[in-house]
């Protein structure tokens, strides 16, 4: 009940009426179950905020952009199918910019900030309906998995998409020839590992580096 708000439209009663008890009782029993309503219809937008939904709120927010809770892979490190709300909250995020994207790069790049702030991503047309998606930061094996089954970046239709996480630091450019920015440069920075593979290398193997058989170049 909100009294100060109830005593403001009953201050709008004419004098002549305000001595009458019965109909002032009428009439603010009226007006609260006006108030209740609309505190009611409050809580409800409340409750569905994607920042601070729990539970079954999610789910329904799921249902209505089409994003199951339940994955339809079996994720790494033992990691239970069925997300719980911190993850199916990234999960929302991310399909709710497949739903409003409009193609575009600059969109794209801007939306990715939003879901992962300590990410980077860089996206390459290599212009034969695929592209390449190189993704570098502090992810966790869940999240690098979301991205692996094609859950986190949207996808153009009839594109095939090559996924490739770096294993550094996303506040350090990849090596590159004719690029200098914040996000590929030259030889004063570094060349890429992804975190699936062993990069390419002469002499001793080890832990990262390996020869002809198994070793890659990126």
């Amino acid at each position: 009940m909100n009294t100060l708000e109830n005593i403001y439209y009953l201050n709008l009663i004419p004098s002549q009426y305000r001595l009458q008890p019965k109909f002032m009782k009428w009439l603010e029993a009226g007006i609260q179950k006006l108030q209740d309503s609309n505190s009611t219809a409050q809580e409800i937008i409340s409750n569905f905020d994607l920042d601070t939904a729990t539970g079954v709120q999610l789910d329904i927010i799921g249902k209505l952009i089409g994003r199951s809770r339940q994955l339809d892979f079996q994720p790494r490190a033992e990691v239970s199918s069925i997300l719980d709300d911190t993850y199916y909250r990234l999960l929302l995020k991310a399909k709710i910019v497949w739903n409003q994207w409009k193609g575009t790069l600059p969109e794209l790049y801007t939306a990715w900030q939003e879901i992962f702030p300590n990410g980077n991503i860089l996206i390459l047309d290599n212009q034969d309906m695929s592209m390449d998606v190189i993704v570098s930061g502090d992810f966790s094996v869940l999240e690098k998995d979301l991205i692996y089954n094609g859950l986190v970046v949207p996808k153009p239709e009839g594109v095939r998409i090559n996924y490739i996480i770096i294993a550094q630091n996303a506040d350090v450019p990849i090596f590159s020839y004719g690029y200098d920015n914040e996000f590929l440069g030259g030889y004063t920075t570094n060349w890429i590992k992804e975190e699936t593979s062993l990069i390419f290398g002469y002499g001793k193997e080890t832990q990262d580096i390996s020869g002809y058989d198994t070793g890659s170049w990126l």
